[in-house]
């Protein structure tokens, strides 16, 4: 995740929810400084050990090309963490995976469970959604799991018996 650091960024309660989700859920926070303030107290115990991309001062452009190269490197050692046993599997064996996770949920589905739960845990809810879909076989599952994102144990019911009107209505 870039965090867009500013004054408003550092204001802003929603910012600081985003952060701490992000954090809890085991998502890298970069911070890219784009003024000189420094973190108010509630941001500051989240991005305290987080290394820090400044883009000030002015023109901007060297310190957006510096951001790419360090995306880039973190992208490639993610991409090196992968086991060389699923880098060295066939291509069609590859395409025939990813085919079987397509036809696994129905992607207006998955769409409809990502919007539900953006309600409760709002933008990770794509990517928990992502990886959830990944991890599970069935849709049932699916809604089981991704409650298990949501901390209120209403939310998580009313998530929950929603998800199963969308399953029923869907067929």
């Amino acid at each position: 995740m870039v965090l867009v650091f500013s004054a408003s960024a550092n204001a802003s309660p929603q910012v600081r929810r985003e952060v701490e989700r992000a954090v809890h859920k085991g998502v890298v926070v970069l911070p890219v400084r784009i003024e000189d303030v420094l973190p108010s107290k509630s941001l500051e115990y989240f991005l305290s050990t987080q290394h820090w991309l400044d883009a000030f001062p002015a023109p901007r452009e060297p310190h957006y090309a510096r951001l790419c190269n360090y995306l880039r490197s973190i992208l490639r050692a993610d991409a090196s963490a992968v086991p060389q046993a699923a880098q060295a599997r066939a291509p069609e064996a590859a395409g025939a995976e990813h085919a079987l996770e397509v036809l696994q949920f129905n992607e207006a589905e998955l769409r409809r469970l990502e919007l539900e739960l953006a309600r409760f845990v709002g933008p990770f809810a794509k990517q928990l959604v992502k990886r959830a879909a990944a991890r599970t076989s069935c849709i049932e599952e699916l809604v089981q799991n991704l409650g298990e994102e949501i901390e209120s144990e209403g939310d998580r019911r009313q998530f929950i018996k929603t998800c199963q009107q969308i399953k029923h209505s869907a067929h």
